[in-house]
C-alpha cells in the first residue's frame, strides 16, 4: 500500500491494536515484513517490536508521522546479565511474552529501521506475542539512553581495562540477571597523574525481588566479594567499598550524586554514541 493520502484513521490504527512495544512477525504482517530490506525479512523466527511512541503511532496525518520505526528481536538460549537492564548501550536482553511462556530475546541498536506507516491500516500486531509493561519500560530506557550520558577519565579507564574481561565474565553470571544499574562515586572525576590514585565505591543495584532471593539464597555476599576483588586487581583505584542495594534503598539523592556505568563505559576521547545514561549530578 503506497502513502497517496495525507490522512489516515487513528481509530482504525488503535483498534488494530498499535502502539509503542507492539510486536508482529513475518506470518502476523507479511505486507510489512516485505517492504523490509532483506537482512531484517530473510528470517522467519524475527520478533519485530515498535517503538515509534503511542502519539505518533496513531496520528492522523502522515506528513507529520510518514513512519514505524522499528527494531528487531532476535531469539536467543538464554539472558547474559552483561546485557539486561540497559546495561550495555548496544546491545539489549529481554523476554518476550509467548503464548505465556517468558522467552530470552536480544535487541541490537543498529537493528532498527522505518516502514511506511500507512500500511499499519491493514496490518495488526501478533497475538500471542507480548512485551509486558516492565520489558517494555526498559526498552525504552536503553533507547533513551543512546542519547544520554556522561564519559569518564580516560585514566580511570585506562586502570579498568586490565579488569575489565573479569567484570565482564562476572556480570554474565545469573547473580547479575536482577541486577538493574551499577552506580560508582569517583573521586576525584578529573584527569589524574599517573602516581595518583582514585577512590572508588561501587553501588550494585538490584530489584528488589532479585535482591531478596540472592540474600534468601545466601550467595550474594560471595558475589559481591568476587566484584570487590575484581576492582581491587586494577591499578591506581582504592576501593572503598561494593555495596549491594535494593531499588527501594537507592534513593533519587543518591542516583543524582553518583556515576551509572557499565564495564565497556567510554572515556572522554571515544564516541559519545556509546555512553549509557546517567542521572544529572
Amino acid at each position: 500500500m503506497e502513502c497517496s493520502v495525507s490522512k489516515i484513521d487513528r481509530e482504525i490504527l488503535k483498534s488494530n491494536g498499535w502502539q509503542m512495544g507492539a510486536c508482529f512477525t513475518q506470518f502476523s504482517c507479511p505486507e510489512l515484513v516485505s517492504s523490509m530490506a532483506e537482512n531484517h525479512s530473510q528470517d522467519e523466527s524475527f520478533v519485530f517490536i515498535a517503538i515509534t511512541h503511542d502519539c505518533a503511532i496513531i496520528n492522523d496525518s502522515l506528513i507529520a508521522e510518514p513512519f514505524l520505526e522499528y527494531i528487531v528481536a532476535r531469539k536467543i538460549g538464554k539472558l547474559d546479565g552483561n546485557f539486561t537492564h540497559t546495561k550495555n548501550p548496544r546491545k539489549l536482553h529481554i523476554e518476550l511474552e509467548i503464548d505465556n511462556s517468558s522467552i530470552p530475546f536480544e535487541l541490537n541498536i543498529i537493528d532498527r529501521a522505518f516502514l511506511n506507516r500507512a500500511l499499519l491500516l491493514k496490518n495488526k500486531p501478533v497475538q500471542h506475542v507480548r512485551l509486558i509493561d516492565s520489558q517494555k519500560a526498559t526498552l525504552v530506557r536503553w533507547l533513551a539512553n543512546r542519547y544520554m550520558g556522561q564519559a569518564l577519565p580516560d585514566q580511570f579507564e585506562k586502570r579498568i581495562d586490565p579488569v575489565r574481561g573479569k567484570l565482564n565474565k562476572l556480570l554474565s553470571k545469573t547473580e547479575a540477571n536482577g541486577m538493574l544499574a551499577i552506580y560508582i562515586e569517583l573521586n576525584p572525576r578529573d584527569e589524574l597523574a599517573s602516581d595518583k590514585n582514585y577512590t572508588l565505591t561501587v553501588a550494585l543495584i538490584y530489584e528488589e525481588a532479585a535482591f531478596r532471593k540472592l540474600i534468601d539464597e545466601d550467595c550474594l555476599d560471595r558475589y559481591v566479594d568476587n566484584i570487590k576483588v575484581a576492582f581491587q586487581n586494577a591499578p591506581g583505584i582504592d576501593i572503598s567499598g561494593v555495596v549491594p542495594l535494593s531499588e527501594k534503598d537507592f534513593p533519587l539523592y543518591d542516583q543524582r550524586r553518583k556515576i551509572r556505568w557499565r564495564s565497556d563505559h567510554s572515556s572522554f576521547k571515544q564516541n559519545m554514541d556509546d555512553v549509557e545514561m546517567i542521572e544529572d549530578p
